[in-house]
């Protein structure tokens, strides 16, 4: 096991011990009703929020195989003598899951919180959203992603500009605040910020065929640029996510657009297309973008809705368990014309003299054999491109998982690195 799933492994797993001590203790301790079940509805909710990351990640689609075997389920405290478990089917995980989430939902009714860090009964349904999506209840899907986002408008068109770094935002549903006194966390937008000047990395860069899914007028659109600095010319920034000036940034979890997405994608899976289009819309003119008035065939708008994913949560998290979800493919190219001589772009350069240069896309590496080719990521990492001789020696088909690696670090690896019990 690397040792970047091991590390994730091992804080879901003890983040369960941590709710599962909670579960089994709060009845007996001190405190009122009220509070009791607060902390227990947190504790169920946190607890699934970690068995549906290891049944998003751990095994294939559970609607390709509900029986898969994919982790071992725990519901009791541990220790380091306890013996350990079998691996747990899809089916029985999910059914963990959703137990879970209900109880919490139900435990929380009653339960108003004071920041939006902590997990209310929104989080839930937001939460129980993404699990009847990845079983294929569409209806409890649309539903629940219905009440998740109630009372969290999509943010104006400039808002979007402003970096995603900010917990007030009235679209986020559930993020991690981050202060100057405790801001460790905020280091993930050294890989995410790809314009401000006190970010390090500059690390994901877009691949420049994504910037053809937007159309010109759409907010999101102004957010790309092609870089002109030492080092990084004709790679394309995708200024999403930027520091705060003090070089902090609040971390998102879940925001009301994602809710808009499952409900629109649920609703074209259940047969519900006039349904699916009209919540689409909805997101899409929040976003400057054209409306979307293209066919009404069912596997056309559920291409549509999946395409509008892709495009809006970019960078938290999402893109590895989509294919997954989906069973879908992974298509990576270079940026060529039909000659395939590299497309010239212009660039920036820090004097401000502006020049042309070949723009940089996916970098496609030959296995030795020459059977089978490597594409660099989604997000192309420019860390990775000067680790060029460790990459080429990994010849698996593990790579499939390679090439998403960069989203994995920016969303579900930098999410899981947050949770704190304190949440509850």
């Amino acid at each position: 096991m690397r040792e970047a799933d091991r590390f994730i492994w091992s804080l879901l797993y003890s983040t369960i011990n941590n709710m599962n001590n909670v579960i089994a203790r709060i009845d007996a301790a001190e405190g009122s009703q009220e509070k009791k079940n607060q902390v227990k509805g947190q504790a169920k909710a946190l607890r699934a929020f970690c068995y549906l990351n290891l049944a998003s990640f751990y095994q294939f689609s559970y609607l390709k195989d509900k029986n898969a075997l994919t982790a071992p389920i725990y519901t009791e405290p541990t220790t380091t003598n306890s013996l350990g478990k079998k691996r747990a089917s899809l089916e029985e995980m999910y059914t963990l899951i959703k137990s879970d989430l209900t109880d919490a939902d139900q435990l929380l009714q009653n339960y108003s919180r004071n920041n939006k860090d902590k997990i209310d009964r929104s989080v839930v349904n937001g939460l129980l959203a993404r699990v009847y999506l990845n079983t294929g209840d569409w209806a409890n899907a649309a539903a629940s992603a219905k009440i998740a986002r109630n009372g969290y408008a999509l943010m104006a068109p400039e808002k979007y500009k402003e970096g995603f770094n900010d917990i007030s935002n009235g679209e986020w549903i559930w993020g991690h605040g981050q202060t100057q006194e405790q801001s460790g966390e905020s280091y993930a937008f050294h890989f995410l910020d790809v314009s401000s000047s006190g970010s390090y990395y500059y690390s994901f860069m877009a691949d420049p065929y994504f910037k053809d899914l937007f159309d010109t007028n759409d907010i999101r659109y102004s957010l790309f640029s092609w870089d002109g600095l030492p080092g990084r010319e004709g790679l394309l920034r995708y200024a999403k996510f930027k520091f705060k000036a003090n070089l902090i940034a609040d971390i998102v979890y879940m925001r009301a657009a994602e809710m808009y997405l499952i409900e629109a994608e649920a609703e074209a899976r259940n047969g519900n297309v006039s349904n699916a289009v009209t919540v689409l819309n909805q997101l899409k003119s929040a976003r400057n973008a054209n409306v979307y008035s293209g066919s009404l065939a069912q596997n056309e708008v559920i291409k549509e809705v999946l395409i509008e994913r892709r495009k809006e949560l970019f960078g938290e998290g999402f893109s590895l368990s989509d294919i997954i979800r989906t069973q879908g493919t992974v298509v990576r190219k270079p940026y060529t014309d039909a000659s395939g001589q590299a497309i010239q772009v212009q660039v920036t350069i820090p004097d401000g003299t502006v020049k042309t240069v070949n723009g940089r896309g996916h970098t496609i590496f030959a296995f030795p054999d020459q059977s089978a080719l490597f594409r660099t990521a989604d997000i192309i990492c420019s860390q990775f491109r000067r680790k060029r001789l460790r990459i080429i020696r990994i010849y698996s088909l593990v790579l499939i998982f390679q090439e998403s690696r960069c989203i994995y670090c920016s969303g579900f690896f930098a999410l899981l690195r947050l949770i704190r019990l304190k949440n509850i």
